[in-house]
């Protein structure tokens, strides 16, 4: 599994997680950085299969009202 760490959570946390054994990467080493908007972060996360790890319930709207990000567990 891979992650996309978004913007409010630290980078440091790629570090953890990484000591756990999980690949991510966080929001600012995208193209726009922590200015990425949720539909950049979304479009992003789902091309290149990443898990989107963030504390913004934004999201999870998107996701249980369009399917983006897309779901990894069904």
């Amino acid at each position: 599994m891979k992650l996309l760490v978004d913007a409010q959570l630290p980078i440091k946390l790629c570090e953890i997680l990484k000591q756990l054994g999980l690949e991510s990467i966080h929001v600012g080493m995208l193209p726009n950085g922590d200015e990425s908007t949720d539909a950049e972060i979304t479009e992003y996360s789902d091309k290149m299969n990443l898990m989107v790890l963030t504390k913004d319930i934004d999201f999870y709207h998107s996701h249980m009202t369009i399917g983006k990000p897309k779901d990894f567990f069904s």
